[in-house]
């Protein structure tokens, strides 16, 4: 319920539902209070724009963005287990005759988790809870790997309902097993705050982003707006936001 406020709450006060409400108000008050009106119709439409440009995602991004890819996946650097972080559930996929499956950023990370397997022969934790589906994400994410992958999880932690616990439970499970330096795999986005607050419970963290980003050039077209840029800008801030709420939390 916390994680569904947080979120009910993000897209009320960020764009683009953020700035039709600043719109509203304008129309509203367009009589009555004149200059605070337009203030708002401008702050309005600017914000529209500009979060839905390549630019100011890529502005934003380019601080969120810091780990290369992993240049050598035979040698970790000691790495003693793969942590790979769930990305999200697809309920019933019809096209897998109604089971529940993982979606596209939870793909990318279990492919590039049997990618490290292979080739390092590490052992696997998949970490993720049960959301809106009966069926956990490392429950899920485990028979993708199995099945199309050919490669076995050796743990499954399916009590985290996000970044932090899923820190937790894994610490949990890891440390019994006297495992304390992990490849950690998750999108290159998420990666700062995920290795916050795995490094928080006692890991020590070799960051294996999927995806890495390493072209931050702004161009002519960088400020055409597209939708793209819009999901990009939601998702950048959301990893902001948690990035800040790890620190007030952890100076509480």
């Amino acid at each position: 319920m916390k994680e569904i406020i947080t979120l009910i709450i993000e897209d009320l006060l960020l764009p683009p539902c953020g700035s039709l409400i600043l719109l509203a108000l304008a129309y509203t008050i367009r009589k009555k209070y004149k200059k605070t009106a337009n203030i708002a119709l401008i702050t309005g439409i600017v914000t529209i724009y500009l979060v839905n440009t390549p630019f100011l995602s890529t502005i934003i991004s380019i601080p969120l963005i810091a780990n290369p890819a992993i240049e050598n996946p035979t040698n970790l650097n000691g790495a003693e287990a793969i942590v790979v972080l769930g990305g999200g559930l697809r309920k019933s996929a019809s096209e897998y005759l109604g089971i529940d499956t993982i979606d596209g950023n939870a793909l990318e990370r279990v492919r590039y988790g049997a990618y490290l397997k292979k080739n390092s022969g590490l052992p696997v934790l998949l970490t993720g809870g049960i959301t809106a589906s009966s069926t956990s994400e490392a429950r899920a994410m485990s028979n993708t790997l199995k099945n199309e992958f050919n490669v076995l999880a050796t743990w499954l932690e399916e009590k985290s309902m996000n970044t932090k616990e899923n820190a937790k439970f894994s610490w949990e499970i890891l440390s019994k097993e006297k495992i304390f330096k992990i490849v950690l795999v998750t999108n290159d986005y998420h990666m700062q705050r995920s290795v916050l607050e795995f490094e928080s419970v006692g890991f020590q963290i070799i960051p294996g982003p999927v995806n890495p980003t390493n072209d931050f050039n702004i161009r002519l077209l960088s400020f055409l707006p597209n939708g793209k840029s819009l999901n990009s800008f939601k998702t950048y801030v959301h990893e902001w936001l948690g990035i800040l709420w790890y620190y007030i939390g952890k100076n509480l």
